[in-house]
């Protein structure tokens, strides 16, 4: 039952010996066989909920399974429910540390993905971006940039949808996520679009906080990858911020940006970016 303090003792003991063996696909299938996986992702956000010690080992349990290939295929192809007790976690739980958890299984689950991820997942780590929780967010953020590895057009949009459901209020978090899902791509024009409309986030002069946070991240991208800040376009709209006075100092950020990417910019493609503009 839901905020149970108590768990199966056989349960708890093959758990415990999960946990210390680690992840292993032969140890991971040796259990699965006995016990469903539903029921750890269960008994790991349940007992979480009720703030029950037992909580810490079935959550670890259920991300040492998760982060093997049988573990993460049950989850990914919904076996038993897997999948949908991860989004439900994501997005039903009152429980933040619970969310953010599945957030992070989301992710181990997809690292090991041979096939693109199910678009109902998508959809929940995009809404989970723009959580109220700072924790959830930036779990679920990171859950794209594993997706971008694997997948960046799913990353994409992941991103879309945390564009549509986060608004105004949450554009400095989306910038975050969609600049660190652009980097672990390794081919940031990938989010072009996604990009340069939260590049008129930075530009926005009425919300002088969100713009700071927006040209941070934007930093992070100008030192990873100096040729997609530099392309005329973008240049452009980075030196009309440098251009302006402002007391928030949203001009020396970006400035800094700027001064960043051609610290590390490759010559040869900023002429290839002219030429093409």
């Amino acid at each position: 039952p839901r905020g149970s303090s108590t768990m199966d003792p056989e349960l708890e003991s093959e758990l415990q010996a999960v946990v210390n063996s680690g992840p292993s696909e032969t140890g991971a299938s040796a259990f699965l066989r006995r016990w469903p996986l539903t029921r750890v992702l269960v008994t790991a956000a349940e007992v979480e909920e009720s703030e029950s010690g037992l909580g810490n080992l079935a959550k670890a349990a259920a991300r040492v399974l998760v982060s093997t290939a049988i573990g993460a295929e049950l989850v990914l192809r919904d076996e038993g429910g897997a999948l949908q007790l991860v989004i439900g976690g994501l997005l039903g739980r009152a429980n933040a540390a619970v969310r953010a958890e599945a957030a992070r299984l989301a992710a181990l689950a997809i690292a090991r993905a041979t096939a693109p991820v199910p678009s109902s997942l998508t959809v929940a780590l995009g809404t989970a971006c723009v959580d109220d929780d700072v924790g959830v967010a930036d779990a679920a953020a990171a859950a794209v940039a594993t997706m971008a590895k694997l997948f960046p057009p799913l990353a994409a949009e992941a991103i879309e949808i945390a564009q549509r459901e986060g608004g105004r209020a949450k554009r400095a978090t989306i910038c975050d996520a969609a600049v660190r899902a652009a980097l672990a791509s390794g081919c940031p024009e990938g989010f072009a679009t996604q990009l340069e409309t939260l590049l008129l986030v930075a530009g926005d002069e009425s919300d002088p906080l969100t713009q700071l946070s927006a040209l941070e991240s934007f930093l992070a991208l100008a030192q990873a990858a100096p040729a997609f800040v530099l392309k005329p376009s973008r240049l452009s709209a980075f030196l009309r911020i440098a251009a302006r006075d402002d007391p928030f100092h949203a001009a020396d950020q970006a400035l800094t940006i700027l001064g960043a990417a051609l610290a590390r910019a490759d010559l040869a493609a900023l002429e290839t970016n002219a030429l093409i503009g």
